[in-house]
C-alpha cells in the first residue's frame, strides 16, 4: 500500500476552451472525493478543413494525440516524480482516497495505473483474476492515469512517431519497452460518463451510450460513484483562432 507520507501526486484534467463548465463539475467531484486539486490544462481540437484527411483516426482522436504530445511535453520538462492525469469526464469512486491509500504492491510499482478502464471481453470469464491485473489488447480507456516519470518521454516518442493509432493504444508499446501498465481493480476508482456525445469519437453504436448495459460490460459497480450528469454545453469559441479538444 501506499506509505502515509508519501506525498500527493501532482494532478492534471485534460479539457479544451469551452467547456468551463464541465470542469468545474469534476474538479469538485475530485475534491469532494478524492481530496484532489485538479489542475486545468487545456488541450487543443483540430477543424476539418485542416486535419481531415487522416482516415484511420477520428478527428478528436487526432486532436486527443495532438493535446497528450503538448501535455507530455510539459511533463518531460517539469519533471515530476508521478502525476495524476483524467479527462474531463471522470468520475470518481466515493471511497476514492480510501481505496487509493490501501491499493496493493503490485498496483503502486506499476510505472503506469489505469485507475479506470474499459476492458472489452465478450464473456467477464475471460477477465483477468487478481488485483491489478496487466494490461491487455481488451483494455482501453486513458480517462484516469497515474503515471510515473519513466514513462514520459516514452508515450511522448510513440505519439511523435505514431500517427495511426488512438492515444489509448499506447499501453502495448509500453509494455514493448518492458515498463509495467496495469489496471487497479477491483474495484475501479474512476468510471467515464458516457452519456454525452463524445468528442474522441462520434460513432458510438447505440450500447455505447447506453449507461446500464456498459456498467455490465466493464463491471462498473454504478451505487460506487456520484453518477450526476456532467454538463456538456460549451461556450461560443473561435476554433480557427482557438481549437479546443476532448471529453468521451
Amino acid at each position: 500500500m501506499l506509505k502515509k507520507h508519501d506525498p500527493t501526486p501532482v494532478a492534471y484534467i485534460i479539457t479544451v476552451p469551452g467547456y468551463d463548465q464541465r470542469v468545474a463539475s469534476v474538479m469538485d467531484l475530485f475534491k469532494k472525493y478524492a481530496h484532489m486539486n485538479l489542475r486545468r490544462f487545456e488541450g487543443i481540437r483540430f477543424s476539418h478543413q485542416l486535419h481531415g484527411k487522416n482516415k484511420s483516426l477520428t478527428l478528436g482522436e487526432q486532436s486527443l494525440r495532438a493535446t497528450m504530445i503538448m501535455f507530455y511535453s510539459m511533463m518531460v520538462r517539469e519533471n515530476h516524480e508521478k502525476v495524476f492525469v483524467f479527462e474531463d469526464d471522470a468520475i470518481p469512486h466515493r471511497n476514492f482516497k480510501a481505496l487509493f491509500r490501501e491499493l496493493p504492491h503490485r498496483c503502486v510499482e506499476a510505472d503506469v495505473l489505469l485507475l479506470g478502464a474499459t476492458i472489452w471481453h465478450t464473456k467477464h470469464t475471460d477477465w483477468p483474476s487478481g488485483a491489478c491485473f496487466d494490461a491487455s489488447r481488451a483494455t482501453f480507456g486513458a480517462f484516469a492515469l497515474l503515471l510515473k516519470r519513466v514513462s514520459y518521454r516514452p508515450i511522448l516518442q510513440w505519439l511523435q512517431a505514431n500517427t495511426s493509432e488512438p492515444y489509448d493504444h499506447v499501453y502495448r508499446h509500453l509494455q514493448q519497452k518492458k515498463l509495467s501498465v496495469r489496471v487497479a481493480f477491483p474495484p475501479f476508482l474512476v468510471i467515464p460518463d458516457i452519456s454525452h456525445p463524445s468528442l474522441i469519437n462520434n460513432n458510438r453504436t447505440a450500447i455505447q451510450f447506453d449507461v446500464s448495459k456498459r456498467a455490465e460490460v466493464h463491471l462498473w459497480h454504478l451505487k460506487d460513484y456520484p453518477m450526476v450528469q456532467i454538463p456538456t454545453q460549451i461556450m461560443k469559441t473561435n476554433v480557427s483562432k482557438r481549437p479546443d479538444f476532448p471529453g468521451r
